[in-house]
């Protein structure tokens, strides 16, 4: 036995129609598939999220504020303003300043602690004038203020209130309200928030904008909260503990890579996700295999526009022939062979095809999937609505079957599907030797063949779980026809002994593909992800709660 046959060896010989008692209840199955809620199950630390509503944020920012205020004693203010600098990171702020002090984390943050008394000592050194012994000028619009008129932040300059809110006014509406500076030359220095607010009471609509930005600022500047990108937007947010390597599901149902916004793209990395959707969609893919052809020179596709066959190749300069691809010279222009059948020797042409062919495999074993999955989530639409119907056709003397082990089996097997597509992702660039700068080529191709089984073997679990779920569908679908014709209870004992046997093999089924899932993840955590370049980190596999493992 191989090594890489060796690793599956473990549970390759499943008995689906043995591994559970004929005791095993409806209760034990719902118990392992009930929730439709998911967990991180994986080699790595775990990383949970939390939902934030947008009700909640003020709440949440208040409880950060407040941990920075109690430790620091500052003005709630100023504990926005650093943590802003910080991202956010208590533990990050609370860091620098026990290893730098004080006044290295303000400064970092541009934020000035020592505000002057009053304006006739600001850095700005307002000047009287003589109509007024008492008057100052302001030193941007140059005009006579009082000094209740005029006010000084914490950096010491000095300006009249009128200045300050027209500052404030066109600085807030070019969404600068997190990060409102000093308006003199060279300075910087963060406002001070109450007395900005102060400053723009007068305008209860400009004063909600700088507030609501504020509260924004909770998600938009903070590396472990990220907004939910479904559309439309649902107001909430989404908080994550530990490393932002994961792909958390929002209230409204919404999943998505934390770490790049994209729909869950696991276990192919997000720059790898990025690069496959630029490669284009199925209309695409096919437009290319109809309509052009590799540059013999230089490996470019090239585009035919016209009824001529001499092509000349815009990239490299080469003219060739649309026809059979041999090079157009001034003695061969009308004169060459195409009739004559010849090897290619262009090892450039050659490699571009080879690579255009490994991308359209690919891609078709990605898209069969996605494929297979829009007809898994109808078969659990019809499903949910099917023991819906049987829940509601039930009398008082009649008890409804327990279905959660097929709901669940369904559960794990649109995410093993999804996983299983995007698994050959990760694959192309991954032994492809391409686009993965850094990467150690030949390490990665070391790690294919073991890769390939455990893919395979996945595959090989999903397709049978999916054969084993379409018979109880369809044995329960005639049920509930029956009982609906009948208008009268469902007779259990019938169904109960139909479905019996294609009970025990779904869930074993079930638990063979979350193993072989978690063996898949284990072998890319541990043995593949090492071999790229620093920063490359997928998000872990989620198992469903209180699934079946060893």
């Amino acid at each position: 036995m191989s090594d890489v046959e060796d690793m599956y060896d473990s549970d390759s010989g499943y008995d689906y129609d043995s591994q559970l008692s004929d005791d095993d209840s409806p209760a034990s199955s719902k118990a392992a598939f009930g929730s439709a809620e998911t967990v991180v199950a994986s080699s790595k630390p775990a990383c949970a999220w939390t939902v934030i509503r947008k009700d909640e944020l003020a709440a949440a920012q208040d409880a950060a504020l407040d941990a920075v205020v109690s430790i620091l004693g500052c003005p709630k203010g100023t504990a926005r303003h650093l943590l802003i600098a910080f991202r956010w990171e208590q533990d990050a702020l609370f860091a620098d300043y026990a290893e730098k002090g004080s006044d290295h984390m303000y400064e970092l943050a541009r934020v000035a602690t020592t505000p002057p008394p009053n304006p006739k000592r600001a850095k700005t050194s307002p000047v009287r004038t003589r109509a007024a012994a008492s008057a100052l000028t302001c030193q941007v619009c140059f005009g006579d203020a009082e000094p209740g008129d005029m006010t000084a932040m914490d950096c010491g300059h000095a300006f009249c209130n009128a200045c300050w809110r027209h500052h404030f006014r066109v600085q807030i509406k070019e969404g600068n309200s997190r990060r409102l500076s000093c308006m003199a030359d060279k300075c910087g220095a963060i406002c001070n928030e109450g007395k900005v607010r102060a400053l723009i009471e007068d305008d209860p609509q400009l004063l909600d904008t700088f507030s609501e930005k504020l509260l924004d600022s909770f998600v938009e500047d903070n590396r472990r909260v990220r907004w939910c990108p479904s559309t439309p937007h649902c107001g909430s947010a989404v908080k994550v503990d530990g490393e932002p390597w994961v792909e958390p599901t929002c209230s409204c149902g919404y999943e998505f890579c934390f770490q790049c916004s994209e729909d869950p793209h696991s276990p192919a990395t997000c720059e790898m996700w990025k690069q496959w959707k630029e490669h284009g969609d199925k209309e695409t893919i096919n437009w290319i295999r109809v309509n052009t052809k590799v540059c013999p020179k230089c490996a470019k596709n090239t585009e035919k526009n016209g009824g001529c066959n001499h092509i000349h190749c815009s990239q490299c300069d080469a003219h060739w022939c649309w026809v059979c691809g041999g090079a157009f010279t001034a003695q061969t222009v009308y004169s060459h062979a195409c009739n004559q059948f010849k090897e290619d020797s262009s090892s450039t042409a050659t490699d571009a095809a080879k690579q255009l062919k490994r991308y359209l495999h690919y891609h078709a074993c990605w898209q069969a999937h996605a494929g297979s999955v829009e007809l898994e989530q109808q078969q659990m639409e019809t499903l949910n609505k099917t023991i819906a119907e049987l829940e509601a056709a039930r009398t008082e003397t009649s008890s409804l079957m327990d279905f959660s082990w097929l709901s669940g089996a369904l559960a794990q097997l649109l995410a093993a599907r999804k996983i299983l597509g995007r698994s050959y992702v990760l694959a192309f660039y991954l032994f492809g030797g391409i686009s993965i700068p850094g990467a150690d080529f030949s390490e990665c191709v070391s790690q294919q063949p073991l890769f390939e089984f455990a893919q395979q073997q996945l595959e090989s679990e999903v397709e049978r779980l999916s054969k084993l779920i379409e018979s109880p569908v369809e044995d329960l679908l005639g049920a509930q026809r029956l009982a609906v014709e009948r208008l009268s209870k469902l007779i259990e004992s019938p169904v109960e002994d139909l479905l019996g046997a294609q009970r025990l093999a779904v869930i074993n089924s079930t638990k063979s593909v979350d193993q072989r899932l978690r063996k898949l993840y284990e072998l890319i955590e541990n043995d593949v992800l090492s071999l790229l370049p620093t920063g490359q980190h997928i998000s872990p596999y989620k198992a469903l709660p209180n699934t079946i493992h060893p």
